[in-house]
């Protein structure tokens, strides 16, 4: 390492990306988990569905997002069933947005689509409710809401304040004058 460049050590691509995949994860169970009474139920307002569109700018958080998904899923008041198809329908829901990321606005659609699809299934299997066309409709307005007014708005600022090597992985070239210890 040049005595220039020493405080500005790189890690390499595949550690950032498992690294930004943690930090998406942790940040999708905290944002949930902390706060129970709107994460869990047919009026859900689950803040850290706003992470739900970084696939578009980072394929990482596919994982991080389903990992989130999963740890707070599992201490959900309507067990496996909320575990297995919720996280199910994140993991799809990034995958597509992730595909679909040539278009940040459009990105946005999967999560809301398909929770609002998905999420009200857990109750009907459940049998804890059979209203599933009323909590269709809660989950897609609770969702489009959360993604509109937080997700898409995350989505462009990090896009805006993100340098282009950070979101495309290319590094910058190395401006070292060569002198090494």
């Amino acid at each position: 390492i040049s005595k220039k460049n020493r405080g500005n050590f790189k890690m390499k691509s595949p550690v950032k990306r498992l690294a930004r995949a943690a930090v998406i994860s942790a940040l999708y169970f905290v944002l949930s988990f902390f706060v129970p009474a709107i994460s869990y139920g047919p009026v859900q307002f689950r803040i850290s569905e706003a992470l739900c569109v970084l696939p578009a700018l980072f394929p990482e958080a596919v994982l991080g997002l389903t990992a989130g998904c999963l740890l707070t899923n599992v201490f959900s008041p309507f067990g496996v069933l909320d575990a297995v198809l919720g996280t199910s329908a994140t993991f799809i829901a990034a995958v597509l947005t992730y595909l679909l990321r040539r278009k940040l606005a459009l990105s946005a659609l999967p999560p809301i689509i398909l929770n609002a699809l998905i999420v009200p299934l857990i109750w009907v299997i459940n049998k804890t409710d059979t209203l599933y066309y009323i909590n269709m409709l809660t989950i897609l307005a609770s969702q489009s809401a959360v993604i509109i007014a937080l997700g898409i708005p995350l989505a462009y600022g990090l896009k805006k304040a993100m340098p282009r090597e950070v979101l495309s992985e290319k590094q910058p070239p190395d401006k070292s004058d060569g002198e090494t210890t």
